[in-house]
């Protein structure tokens, strides 16, 4: 038996997990956002206490600064966010939800949560802390 190998699998879990998210009816309602810009969402509103910018976004979701910037400049462009200069930096520029992205943020994060523990169904607690351990020490590796 063939060895599986860790991009396929990676790459198989997150197909499903975003099918099973766009296919859910929220999002089919809503159909200006992607998983991607739900988890930004979801991030922007957990941070609301704190100015999140660009860079922020990038680190957290481990995406380039060219991916970032067409996914926000579209996001601004559907409404989501808006992005507000900073007074000390001209150059910076902070991400904000707007009404209408708090809006979506609150409809689509049941689905969100609904998938998650689909797909983590008959695990026990340990196995689930465990699994998360593995995913950072993969993280941690690939960034070295």
């Amino acid at each position: 038996m063939k060895q599986k190998k860790l991009g396929g699998e990676i790459s198989s879990i997150k197909n499903l997990f975003n099918r099973n998210v766009e296919n859910s009816e929220v999002f089919r309602y809503v159909n200006m956002i992607t998983s991607t810009n739900s988890f930004i969402l979801g991030f922007l509103e957990r941070h609301q206490d704190i100015d999140i910018y660009q860079k922020n976004i990038e680190e957290k979701f481990l995406i380039t600064k060219s991916t970032t910037s067409k996914i926000l400049k579209l996001m601004e462009q559907n409404g989501l966010i808006e992005r507000i200069g900073v007074d000390s930096d001209a150059r910076l520029k902070k991400i904000v939800l707007t009404e209408k992205g708090l809006a979506i943020n609150e409809s689509v994060r049941s689905t969100l949560d609904e998938v998650e523990k689909k797909a983590l169904e008959g695990f026990e607690p340990h196995e689930i802390t465990q699994l998360y351990s593995y995913f950072e020490r993969i993280k941690n590796n690939l960034k070295k």
